[in-house]
């Protein structure tokens, strides 16, 4: 058994805070979330159409950023991760897995592919939701993107 420092034992609090957010958002979209974003009007599936939130939410976490459960994911993997990296953990300790150089190698593939891949992603995804729900709410949309101006941290973007 590995010992749980302070540190892992923060960064799986961290994790586990975004997983909260992210569920969080999940539930409060309720039958309107979907892991498939359109952004194309009419090529939509009717499908896809019936699933649409017949309101815009703006309350919750929704009022403090525009897309939080992409917030949740940063916490969520970050945390995840920092508790693998951290001393004490199976891939840190003696012979572990990054104790070799291809163990070094393969992490720092998987962490910069991660942060680079899953970041374009989630600008394009935030885009594309954006002008989903622009059209959808028009006017109301535009109001809360006055009000709600961080896409994913406040006061940073």
């Amino acid at each position: 058994m590995h010992p749980l420092t302070a540190p892992r034992v923060l960064a799986l609090l961290f994790s586990i805070s975004g997983c909260v957010l992210r569920m969080t958002c999940h539930r409060m979209l309720g039958t309107a979330f979907t892991w498939h974003v359109s952004g194309h009007g009419e090529s939509s599936s009717s499908k896809l159409k019936e699933k649409r939130s017949p309101k815009l939410i703006t309350t919750g976490p929704y009022s403090y950023v525009r897309h939080p459960s992409y917030a949740g994911y940063i916490p969520a993997w970050s945390g995840l991760a920092a508790y693998y990296l951290l001393p004490g953990s199976w891939m840190r300790e003696p012979g572990g897995f990054l104790s070799t150089g291809a163990g070094q190698a393969a992490i720092g593939f998987w962490i910069g592919g991660w942060v680079v891949l899953t970041t374009l992603v989630v600008i394009m995804r935030m885009a594309i939701e954006d002008e989903t729900l622009r059209k959808q709410f028009g006017q109301e949309w535009e109001k809360w993107r006055e009000r709600v101006r961080w896409k994913i941290i406040p006061l940073v973007w």
